[in-house]
């Protein structure tokens, strides 16, 4: 049984998969990679997809993904719009065959950052026996110990070799997104920026507007292949997955990328704590509620007609600075603050589940 009290690891956090969405590519490329596991000696599958996956999975690739995981078994994916999900609106049936004779069906949900229910490689224990920074930072002091010091204790072996294979995946990421050029996948024709961005150098371009350039195009590569269905690094989810590479990368510019990364740090600390809100509510309260939709309007309102629009202007019609514009990408979690607050006070997301 899994401990709700204690914070689950770090590794939970940051995954490696295939985007463009941590819950409908990445878990599905997960649950395949799973069965392929448990049942080696399987040459043909069928998978049937239910609620959201069935909805917009098309649209996400995510037959495609489920198609090249399970590669080189032969098989149907099959879009199930009618059927009413359970537990989760993200929902997968999986049956395997071998020569025509079917080995198994089971039932697996893609709950969001990538994870799936239930997961034969996680236990779900949480390894954290402290669950607020208030406690970390006392335990720390009385021990006389760093920050990170304390996660390697807990994390246990093998922490600091997953954390060297995420950076390397996310460096992977950022080549990949600078080395190509083109139309994005989807109907929209959207054009590759990346290289763009980091080529495009002005003969009287100052310091600060250059790093901006650089740092931009880091997260534009990414962004892009995650968007391109590449294989990428959930932040903690894949529409984030461009930020925390480029500010990574951009460490090692120049000596004035640490006082901007300072700054950069500081407002992902506030951003953390309105995630850390809205995830206990939206995901845990709400959807225990049987509230599965408020999610997808919020998500849809304040990131995608608010953060994503006001950095995009922030960042090339304003040219704010650094900070600023990544202030605007964090501010989706913020603009959800009062929204969420006033829906869990009207108690419309307590639905009647015996029905």
């Amino acid at each position: 049984m899994k401990n709700d009290k204690m914070m689950s690891s770090i590794r939970e956090l940051y995954r490696i998969g295939r985007g463009p969405s941590s819950s409908h590519t990445m878990g599905p490329e997960r649950a395949c990679l799973q069965m392929k596991k448990k049942y080696p000696e399987a040459n043909c599958y069928r998978v049937t997809l239910y609620g959201s996956l069935a909805m917009t999975g098309a649209g996400h690739g995510t037959d495609r993904v489920i198609r090249e995981t399970l590669s080189p078994m032969t098989g149907d994916v099959v879009f199930d719009r009618k059927t009413p999900t359970e537990r989760h609106p993200n929902m997968m049936d999986f049956t395997l065959f071998k020569n025509g004779k079917e080995l198994s069906t089971e039932r697996i949900w893609s709950i969001g950052g990538g994870a799936i229910f239930p997961d034969c490689e996680e236990c779900g224990e949480g390894v954290y026996p402290l669950s607020t920074f208030r406690d970390i930072a006392r335990e720390c002091t009385e021990k006389n110990v760093r920050l990170w010091q304390y996660a390697e204790a807990v994390e246990g072996e093998g922490f600091f070799p997953y954390l060297e294979k995420v950076w390397e995946a996310m460096k992977a990421s950022i080549e990949r997104g600078l080395s190509v050029r083109g139309i994005l996948p989807g109907g929209l024709g959207t054009e590759r920026r990346a290289q763009i961005i980091y080529q495009k150098k002005h003969i009287d371009e100052s310091p600060q507007t250059r790093e901006n350039r650089l740092v931009s195009s880091y997260a534009f590569a990414v962004s892009e292949e995650n968007a391109a269905g590449g294989v990428i690094v959930t932040a903690p989810t894949c529409g984030s997955s461009g930020v925390l590479p480029a500010v990574l990368r951009y460490m090692k510019l120049t000596d004035g990328a640490h006082t901007l990364l300072h700054d950069m740090f500081f407002v992902l600390a506030l951003y953390m704590v309105g995630r850390c809100v809205n995830t206990i509510v939206i995901n845990g309260v709400f959807t225990a509620g049987g509230d599965t939709l408020f999610d997808f309007y919020s998500l849809a309102v304040c990131m995608w007609c608010l953060a994503v629009p006001l950095a995009f202007l922030g960042a090339f019609v304003f040219h704010w600075h650094p900070v600023l514009v990544y202030a605007c990408t964090c501010v989706d979690e913020v603009g959800k603050l009062p929204w969420v607050y006033l829906h869990f006070r009207r108690y419309k997301w307590v639905r009647n589940l015996t029905r």
